[in-house]
C-alpha cells in the first residue's frame, strides 16, 4: 500500500510545480494572442470555395432592391425580405424612387455574391402580407447584410415589429443618424402612414 502512495506522490506534481505551469501557459497564450494581432501568425481562414458552399447557403437568384432578394430554396425560386430593416424605395407600385433608393440597391448588389445564409426570427413571422421569407441574411464570410445597411446609412431600422435584434438595430441607427451617414446626411426625410421615416422622392 505505502509503495502505491509513493508513486501517486511522484507522478503528481507539488502546488509549487503547478503555479509554474500556470504562468507558463499564460504566457504562451500572451505571445500567441500578440503574435496574432501583429500579423507575425497568420491564422488560417476558410478558403473561398469552403466559405460558399456551407451547409444552409441559399443561391442568389437576383437582388431586387436595397432589402429585398430572390434566392433558390430547395428546388423553388423564394423571394426573400429582409428583417428588421428598410431601405428607400426603387419599385413600390405606389411610391415614386425615394432618395438614397438606388445607392442602396447597388450597396446590397455589391455586398451580396452568389449564395447567402437565411436566419428567421423566432419573434417574427416567417413570412409578410406579401408572401416574402423575413430572414436575416449573412454573406459567406458571416457579414450581416441588414445591420450593414444600417450602419452606413442606406436604410432604416424597421421598429413596426417585434424581433429579436431591435435594440442592436436601434443602436446602429442612432450612430448612423448622429454621424450624418448615408441617407441621413444626404435627403430629406419625412414620415410615412406609421410614424417611421422614409426619404422623400427624388427629384426629377
Amino acid at each position: 500500500m505505502q509503495q502505491w502512495i509513493d508513486r501517486i506522490r511522484f507522478i503528481t506534481p507539488s502546488k509549487k510545480t503547478c503555479k509554474k505551469i500556470g504562468w507558463v501557459l499564460a504566457l504562451v497564450v500572451v505571445l500567441y494572442v500578440a503574435l496574432t494581432r501583429a500579423n507575425v501568425i497568420q491564422v488560417p481562414r476558410l478558403s473561398r470555395s469552403l466559405q460558399q458552399h456551407q451547409p444552409g447557403m441559399y443561391r442568389v437568384v437576383r437582388v431586387d432592391d436595397g432589402d429585398t432578394l430572390t434566392v433558390a430554396r430547395s428546388g423553388q425560386v423564394d423571394q426573400v425580405r429582409m428583417l428588421g430593416v428598410n431601405t428607400p424605395e426603387i419599385h413600390h407600385p405606389e411610391k415614386p424612387v425615394q432618395c438614397y433608393g438606388s445607392r442602396a440597391a447597388q450597396f446590397s448588389r455589391d455586398l451580396i455574391g452568389e449564395e447567402v445564409r437565411l436566419a428567421a426570427d423566432p419573434l417574427d413571422d416567417n413570412r409578410d402580407v406579401y408572401g416574402r421569407l423575413l430572414r436575416y441574411v449573412y454573406t459567406p464570410d458571416g457579414t450581416h447584410v441588414n445591420a450593414r445597411l444600417i450602419s452606413e446609412g442606406y436604410g432604416f431600422a424597421y421598429m413596426r415589429f417585434r424581433f429579436q435584434k431591435r435594440p442592436q438595430y436601434r443602436k446602429l441607427q442612432r450612430a448612423a443618424r448622429e454621424n450624418n451617414r448615408g441617407l441621413w446626411g444626404a435627403c430629406q426625410l419625412t414620415e410615412n402612414q406609421y410614424g417611421a421615416p422614409e426619404t422623400v422622392p427624388v427629384r426629377r
